[in-house]
Order: structure tokens, then C-alpha cells, then sequence
């Protein structure tokens, strides 16, 4: 289930546990629907949730999609409907939503699939690739930096413990500005998030795979790295920097619950 609390680990509340679980929550930018009795905007979030009664397209585990709720829980909605899991999400600076989905095929990348980066808006619409076939045939955690770049990890096969390499694209131009930023002898990287200064937060180790994940400050322009945090009891992952944010551009949504039609475009 999702939670809230304060900074200090005060006041945790409860705010959804979806239809059958919720992971990865993410706020959402602000929403408004402007009516005739209505102008108040409100605050979402977004979350991995699993869907009742739906397993993957290989029938080996429960199906995934992103969905989205108010922070009291309401109006809780389904935003995908991806066949094969989707994971991941972050809100770009302009309010949109990127996440790791699983797609059946493109190009060369053979009949394993290929799990690139897609775009969505906060309400479902408007679906399509973000960064595609450029690099490795998975592309996960992707986290927006304060320069202007989306770094994620990427790999040749899905990993037990999703780790990989470390690549960037544009927020511009995300389809054609894919680069990598570590190579293979750099080691393992998992979970990057954005720092203000334009580096990122990333989770390391060696890449053999010995020992465990610590937390470096990494430099994306550069690749270097510099040690934050390493209990080598312990696998140290998903770092956020606890500081004030800002907040993405709020966005109004035209899809009505109540309206059994709708226009495809295919």
C-alpha cells in the first residue's frame, strides 16, 4: 500500500492500496477540471498497482499498470493497459509521466521483446515511446535531472536485481540523443534520482557484482562518481534527496469517468 508522512517519519497515513497492491508512488502535478461549480485544482499521485485477475502476456506473473489517485485515497483510476507490466514512473518537469514498459518487439531486438522508456499524460492519454530502440534493449528507472537530461539504467537482459549501466537522453529530444554514460567495466548502477546541481544520486557496485550497492553522487556529463552513503551490510538503494522541490507544471484532463464513449486514434 502507499503511505504518507511527514519528513521526520511522523504522521504516516494511508492512502490507497489500489485494487490489489500499490508500489513506486510518485506525486503527480496538480490537476484541474474547470466547471460550471468547480475550479479547485487537486494533488495526485501515481503508482504501480497490480490488476485484479490479469497475468503478463507470458502468463508467468500478475500484470501491472499505472495507476493514479487524489491523496485521500478518491477517484482512484487506471492510466495504462500495457499487455506486459509497466513500471517505473517519474514526472518530468512539464507535468508528463515517464515509466519502463514492456513491448513485444521492434526492429532487431528479436522475439524476447524489449522494455523501452514511455510517455503518458497524468490522466492516461496521449501514449507513446520516449526513448526507444537507441541503446540497450532494457531501459528502467529513469529519473529527470535539473540540466535537463533523463538518466536511467540499461541492460542487455532484465537482471535479477535490475542493475546496469548508466545512458541519458534529452528532455527535448529523447528520441534522438541517447547516450551512454558509463561502459561496462564502470560497474553495476541502480535507481538514479535527481540531485539540483544537475549530478544524480545513483546506487553502485563493482562489476563483477561482488559486494553491495552503496549511494554515490554521479555527474552525468562526466561519469564521475563520488561516495555518499555504503553500509556493506546492506544493499543501499533508491535515494532521494529530502529537500524542497519544484513543483511541475500543473495540468487540466478532459477524460470524464462517467462518459462510456471515447475517440481512438490507432
Amino acid at each position: 500500500c502507499v503511505f504518507e508522512m511527514k519528513a521526520d517519519g511522523t504522521s504516516a497515513r494511508q492512502v490507497t492500496c489500489g485494487k490489489a497492491g500499490a508500489r513506486q508512488p510518485v506525486y503527480q502535478s496538480t490537476v484541474y477540471t474547470i466547471t460550471p461549480t468547480n475550479v479547485e485544482p487537486w494533488v495526485q499521485v501515481a503508482f504501480v498497482g497490480a490488476n485484479p485477475g490479469e497475468r503478463n502476456e507470458a502468463g508467468v506473473a500478475p500484470n501491472t499498470s499505472l495507476w493514479s489517485c487524489k491523496t485521500d485515497g478518491t477517484a482512484l483510476r487506471r492510466l495504462t493497459f500495457n499487455l506486459s507490466n509497466d513500471r517505473d514512473p517519474v514526472v518530468l518537469p512539464d507535468g508528463r509521466m515517464i515509466y519502463a514498459g514492456w513491448l513485444r518487439h521492434s526492429g532487431d531486438h528479436g522475439p524476447n521483446g524489449r522494455v523501452p522508456l514511455l510517455g503518458v499524460n497524468l490522466d492516461g492519454t496521449d501514449y507513446q515511446v520516449y526513448a526507444g530502440d537507441e541503446g540497450r534493449r532494457v531501459k528502467q528507472m529513469p529519473a529527470p535531472t535539473a540540466s535537463g537530461l533523463v538518466v536511467f539504467v540499461e541492460a542487455d537482459e532484465i537482471a535479477g536485481d535490475g542493475s546496469g549501466r548508466l545512458a541519458s537522453v534529452s528532455q527535448r529530444r529523447p528520441l534522438h540523443s541517447h547516450r551512454p554514460i558509463t561502459g561496462e567495466a564502470d560497474g553495476l548502477f541502480h535507481s538514479p534520482s535527481g540531485l539540483p546541481d544537475g549530478r544524480v544520486l545513483v546506487s553502485w557496485r563493482p562489476a563483477d557484482g561482488s559486494g553491495s550497492h552503496g549511494v554515490y553522487r554521479l555527474d552525468p556529463a562526466t561519469g564521475a562518481r563520488e561516495k555518499a552513503f555504503d553500509d556493506p551490510a546492506w544493499h543501499d538503494v533508491q535515494a532521494k534527496l529530502l529537500a524542497p522541490r519544484p513543483v511541475p507544471d500543473a495540468r487540466s484532463s478532459v477524460v470524464r469517468d462517467d462518459d462510456p464513449e471515447g475517440k481512438l486514434f490507432a
